[in-house]
């Protein structure tokens, strides 16, 4: 739906029979609507920091029963303004999004009607779209132990990974800063992920979680630098977008519907002025409030960047209003409270002042500085920015004071005053790179700077090489994989002439040319197993090249020299069932050796009878 930035709605029916709907704008969820209870709007607000326990209790009596929307109550009492509303708005769509995470199963179904606003006559007017990186992110931290991300990640082998977006776009996930700080060591230079997971700039499993994300959003690839198009931020859309007309019978239009859908559910007449729980902004009839714009701009930079949290926007006077304690819920909103999510958040913008020394905000916070401190002089100053080279003044001012309000030393709390001079040094890292960038001259001549001081061609061309080696190696399995052997055999070699230092490129090689000789009948292997023990000197836990190896001198007869490298092959990988079932026969058909040189074995009238057995078990075991 974000690739090809499509509207319309899609509803879900879980396997508990629940339906719940999500409204797209653009590719970008602006509306939804759950079964299972989501905070209402006045919750979320005050949970913001944007009003105090009083007036959310006040208000809520008056809108008992009255079916009025709480955030037009709340402006027309001067409680709060619509950017703030806007702001509850989007938080509340991402906790549903999150729900919609946490509950629904593989069993689930779903229909999509193109161009179909399901939820036109539910809530309020306003459609405030977020950004689908980030609902992506929050919805995998919300099941963290998802079936699929293992075998995902597993698939990418040891490859090496690159991140594609600039430091700004990787903002929109709403990575943590020991995380974002990982995937800036990972965009300096490819890594594995063994080697992106030892790095100990994140725990292991934000490590996992972030790279699944950023694979399966098409923003990281193996080994190869590209230019990649990522995908919009949130989109400024029309809160007044036409919606389609509904036909006699209540259900959008047919020229609309199910453009895209994989199971047709029942009528979705009764879902338009639905009631129930999350139903909490406005009921049928109801005077709706002026539509509003939402801002495409992302939220100033706070303390919740830090600490991973997703808290919407605040207007300016919000920034310092004091901290307030979480009250209990009320009596009255038990009902249609959902625990707590899974992002950690503050109770208000401002209230970083007021947590305590052992909480772990804090904690993070001061490693998220201790991190920054450990690698910002080793950046570039568009990286320290985050900004790409061809910045324009006004998005490079713009980066400058959203993180100056994050590094400011005199912005931090008491109890980090002993990271407080590393803050300062960042700060003034960042200063720094302002001041040249912002300046032409300056930003040319650093700019030459760092061309000059660039990996040189050679190195350019040599790294290009083994990352051209490494996909042809993959392209060559998946041939052999085939039985096409010719494929197979070319894309093998080509692999091997780029990067010949490869154990595994060379013991391919050997056993895909191996494989075409047996298939044309010759039957000596000397040259590729002379080759595959050159992978093995190359690399001694070579699995791939003991096995193969194992293979041509089964076939040579050599039955003792093979299941010694099948047995070395099962040591290195308990789950190489081939090997297993080449160690099982043998042991099966008697065999516990090599043979006694000649010269040893006792001259006797059996000697004719024990070559005989001999010849036999070699034909048995050749076959």
């Amino acid at each position: 739906m974000l690739d090809k930035q499509l509207d319309g709605s899609v509803l879900f029916q879980a396997s508990d029979g629940t339906e719940h709907v999500v409204h797209f704008c653009r590719g970008a969820p602006a509306k939804a609507r759950t079964d299972w209870p989501v905070e209402n709007l006045g919750r979320v607000l005050f949970e913001l920091g944007f009003i105090d326990l009083a007036t959310l209790d006040s208000t809520s009596s008056v809108l008992s029963g009255s079916g009025e929307l709480h955030g037009r109550l709340l402006i027309s009492l001067g409680k709060i303004d619509s950017a703030q509303m806007v702001a509850g708005l989007r938080e509340q769509l991402m906790r549903r999004m999150i729900r919609l995470f946490e509950q629904l199963d593989d069993n689930a179904a779903y229909a999509f009607y193109g161009a179909a606003n399901l939820l036109s006559e539910w809530g309020g007017p306003e459609l405030t779209p977020i950004d689908p990186y980030a609902v992506l992110c929050a919805g995998v931290r919300a099941r963290p132990e998802h079936p699929h991300i293992a075998p995902t990640l597993a698939r990418l082998g040891s490859a090496p990974l690159v991140v594609h977006p600039s430091p700004s776009d990787l903002q929109r996930f709403g990575f943590t800063a020991p995380e974002l700080s990982a995937v800036a060591v990972l965009r300096a230079r490819p890594l594995t992920i063994p080697e992106i997971l030892a790095s100990g700039l994140a725990p292991e499993h934000s490590l996992r979680l972030v790279l699944y994300v950023l694979l399966i959003t098409r923003n990281i690839s193996l080994g190869r630098r590209e230019v990649v198009t990522v995908a919009p931020a949130t989109p400024s859309q029309r809160a007044d977008a036409p919606e389609s007309s509904p036909d006699d019978d209540g259900s959008p239009s047919s020229r609309h519907q199910a453009a895209v859908a994989r199971v047709r559910l029942k009528s979705v007449g009764r879902m338009q002025g639905a009631t129930g729980p999350g139903a909490d902004q406005q009921a049928p009839g109801a005077r709706r409030h002026p539509a509003a714009e939402p801002d495409p701009t992302p939220p100033p930079m706070r303390v919740d960047d830090f600490l991973g949290g997703a808290a919407a926007s605040a207007a300016a006077e919000a920034q310092t209003k004091p901290a307030r304690p979480p009250a209990p819920p009320s009596a009255a909103s038990m009902k249609t409270t959902t625990p707590a999510i899974p992002t950690a958040r503050l109770a208000t913008p401002g209230a970083s002042a007021a947590v305590p020394v052992g909480d772990p905000k804090i904690v993070a916070w001061r490693e998220s500085i201790q991190l920054r401190a450990a690698t910002i002089d080793k950046e570039d100053y568009f990286t320290v920015l985050g900004v790409p080279r061809d910045v324009t003044q006004s998005v490079l001012q713009g980066a400058y004071f959203g993180l100056a309000k994050m590094w400011h030393p005199d912005r931090l709390p008491p109890e980090l005053d002993d990271v407080k001079e590393l803050a300062a040094r960042c700060f003034g890292r960042i200063s720094d790179a302002f001041q040249t960038l912002n300046d032409a001259q300056k930003r040319n001549e650093y700019v030459t700077r760092l061309q000059q001081a660039a990996i040189s061609p050679e190195e350019q061309e040599k790294v290009q090489r083994v990352v051209e080696a490494a996909l042809d190696f993959q392209k060559a399995e998946v041939f052999f994989k085939k039985r096409d052997l010719a494929r197979a055999d070319e894309y093998a070699k080509r692999a091997l002439e780029g990067d010949p230092e490869q154990a595994d490129y060379l013991a391919l090689s050997a056993w895909v040319t191996a494989e075409l000789r047996d298939k044309a009948g010759e039957k000596d292997f000397t040259e590729q197993i002379r080759q595959l023990t050159t992978a093995i000197d190359r690399e001694p836990r070579c699995e791939r090249a003991l096995f193969y190896r194992g293979m041509l001198n089964k076939r040579q007869g050599r039955a003792d020299a093979a299941v010694r490298d099948f047995r070395k092959a099962l040591e290195l990988n308990a789950r190489n069932v081939d090997a297993a079932r080449e160690v099982r026969l043998y042991e099966m058909r008697g065999g516990k050796g090599g043979p006694e040189p000649e010269a040893a074995k006792p001259k006797s009238s059996s000697d004719a009878s024990s070559k005989n057995v001999g010849a036999l078990f070699g034909k048995l075991f050749k076959r």
